[in-house]
């Protein structure tokens, strides 16, 4: 009994050391925050700061890695792993890999892997389907690759993973190819990456400078293989994108395009196995409220709630969120309004439980909360807020 008790105070000594806050397993958040490590009195790398799920609160930020501008950030779907861009690389751009502490969340370095293309901006983890000659009896063989859209390259590439999460070299990497008619579009800047199960395990990327969505298939052994794409009206500049698929059947995806300030909705009904996916947009809205102008304004993030009624994205310039209510069975998006959200809100996300927005101002250097309305999905300020130097993507995770 003696030795459980001190087992107890050991830990509860490191947690507070590590200014790990406290709180019941139900009260807290972890989240990870990626910045840009510009300047002698800028940002380090990857923070770390705890969300308290009862009052919106944030506990100091606390630098985990030590990164060159680990600007987006993803989270391993089941290993608790975590991986980061490096972005600006000019010869290459390395990818790293970290393991999480399931108790205080520090991280460890496992390993980087470079890829021969220009501005790493955006990846994610993804699930592998089964190699030619395994059991086909699961639609999903266990294994993970981590794909990545390089801004400055026009490009999109595929790294595989071990079984312990570590980056193997790359496997495929393709170039986009295309432009659009404004001063930032003479060449192909691939800006996202998703995989979207309900196109038939499809990864889509936003392309900003082709004005395209293109599409790939990819394989047992992390190879990506061009499937189809979409063209969006010349001069939107597409950079995100949210999804919602129902029971595998109809997907719809809210594209989020950048210099026009727009989110296009399109539509996906079953697909057959052809290359090309049967993309319909069926509305175009502005992220700003109607007849608002804002010169130079231009978005960032967008995300759907857990509950897929409500539409969240970022407005750089109005220096807002935009909420909108989604209607599935009309297919349409309805705008509610914006809230200011601190100068350049580069980046936002959801808490897991649907109550808490988080938003990174970047030119403010602060990140701040905001409490959902369960039912109607408006943000209301918290006044909760900490300091980061040029906070640049939001991530909370669940082990």
């Amino acid at each position: 009994m003696k030795y459980f008790i001190l087992i107890a105070i050991t830990t509860l000594g490191l947690a507070m050391s590590n200014n790990v806050p406290v709180w019941a397993d139900d009260a807290s958040v972890p989240i990870y925050l990626g910045t840009y490590t510009r300047g002698a009195d800028g940002a380090k790398g990857i923070y770390l700061t705890f969300l308290n799920s009862q009052d919106g609160g944030l506990t100091e930020p606390k630098l985990v890695a030590e990164v060159s501008n680990p600007a987006f950030l993803a989270k391993h779907p089941t290993l608790p792993r975590l991986y980061a861009i490096t972005e600006g690389g000019q010869g290459g751009s390395p990818i790293h890999a970290f393991a999480i502490d399931p108790v205080t969340y520090a991280l460890t370095k496992l390993n980087e892997q470079i890829v021969p293309a220009r501005g790493a901006c955006h990846l994610g983890v993804f699930v592998l389907p089964p190699t030619f000659g395994e059991p086909q009896d699961s639609e999903f063989s266990g294994k993970y690759a981590v794909i990545v859209a390089f801004y400055g390259e026009g490009a999109v590439a595929s790294l595989p993973l071990s079984d312990d999460g570590q980056l193997n070299p790359y496997a495929s990497i393709h170039k986009h190819v295309g432009s659009g008619p404004t001063q930032r579009q003479q060449q192909p800047h691939a800006h996202a990456v998703y995989y979207i199960a309900g196109l038939h395990g499809r990864v889509v990327v936003p392309d900003l400078g082709a004005d395209k969505l293109f599409c790939y298939t990819i394989n047992g052994e992390g190879q990506l293989s061009p499937a189809g794409g979409l063209k969006v009206p010349p001069g939107s500049g597409p950079r995100h994108a949210a999804f919602i698929t129902k029971e595998r059947m109809q997907t719809w995806l809210f594209i989020l395009n950048e210099l026009n300030s727009t989110i296009c909705v399109v539509f996906s009904d079953v697909l057959s196995p052809l290359p090309q996916p049967n993309f319909v947009v069926v509305q175009t809205i502005s992220t700003l409220p109607e007849g608002k102008v804002v010169e130079g304004n231009s978005t960032a993030a967008i995300f759907l709630h857990p509950n897929g009624r409500f539409l969240y994205a970022s407005n750089r310039g109005d220096d807002s969120i935009a909420l909108f209510h989604f209607d599935a069975e009309k297919r349409q998006l309805a705008f509610i309004e914006t809230v200011p959200s601190g100068k350049h809100p580069r980046s936002f996300d959801i808490s897991p439980d649907g109550k808490w927005l988080i938003a990174a101002a970047m030119h403010d250097d602060a990140v701040t909360t905001f409490r959902i309305d369960p039912d109607t999905g408006r943000l209301m300020p918290t006044g909760h807020s900490i300091s980061v130097k040029q906070p640049a993507c939001v991530l909370p995770i669940v082990l």
